[in-house]
């Protein structure tokens, strides 16, 4: 899945000089997802650009892909889990998991991604300890690339606007770095169940709410305040790194009431 394949060039070079620049959308546009391995019809594994530059980054640390005990299917970094996305995670349905694709957190701040141009390279005007023992990438921002991409931070207070690809692979590589060295884990997501359960309860309470007789303002009030406690909650959730459907919940909650 994730469209269709396409021939490797024949180049002659190792797989650790590899990778693929992939980017991941959603249906509305925007990426929430990154995508970190693919497998070839032979079954030949194939990594993405920011998980080969962490991988050669971590290996002087002696610190490489391992199984997950707790998950045949998924792989730790480090002291840390790269939690398999699956097609159902947060408030996802059906979506396509092909690959091996983790929920991104981007907790790497614009203002935290240093950026020169190659222009002050060439004439010298990089200090070599701006460099030296980080990761380094090279891209274009320019906007006629078309490489800019909506993400969950385009919109809403404290926006950042689109971000382009070269960001992407950056905060992607941020964040499995931050993961190996234990500074903060993968987002998590509620199971099936739990989110199940929450929404039948949250029905039942719109349902009464809106049949037991009382005050209209009291309830219209009740109403409001519930539905933007479940939204607020599920912005919290996520600077923790918890994806709680609060949207799915709020729309549960009123549908039931009206």
């Amino acid at each position: 899945r994730l469209g269709g394949s396409v021939s490797l060039p024949d180049l002659d070079l190792q797989p650790e000089q590899r990778a693929f620049a992939d980017i991941e959308l959603d249906d509305d546009g925007r990426v929430r997802r990154g995508l970190l391995m693919m497998w070839d019809a032979a079954g030949q594994v194939h990594f993405s650009l920011p998980l080969q530059l962490v991988l050669h980054y971590l290996k002087r640390e002696q610190i490489n892909l391992e199984p997950d005990p707790a998950d045949e299917h998924g792989v730790m970094l480090g002291d840390g889990v790269l939690k398999r996305f699956k097609t159902n995670d947060g408030a996802y349905l059906n979506a396509d998991d092909g690959g091996y694709q983790i929920l991104m957190d981007f907790g790497l701040a614009n203002a935290s991604l240093e950026q020169v141009s190659l222009s002050q390279v060439l004439d010298e005007r990089v200090d070599p300890a701006m460099l030296e023992g980080r990761i380094v990438l090279f891209g274009m921002v320019a906007s006629s690339t078309n490489d800019r991409h909506e993400t969950p931070l385009s919109y809403g207070w404290n926006a950042s606007g689109a971000m382009e690809g070269i960001k992407l692979h950056a905060q992607l590589a941020d964040q499995m770095l931050r993961i190996a060295y234990g500074v903060s884990g993968p987002v998590t997501v509620p199971a099936t169940s739990l989110v199940l359960l929450v929404a039948g309860v949250l029905a039942l309470m719109g349902a009464l709410l809106g049949i037991v007789p009382g005050n209209l303002s009291t309830q219209t009030w009740v109403f409001l305040g519930s539905v933007f406690s479940l939204l607020t909650l599920s912005v919290v959730a996520f600077h923790w790194r918890l994806w709680w459907p609060g949207v799915y919940w709020a729309l549960v909650f009123a549908g039931a009431f009206l």
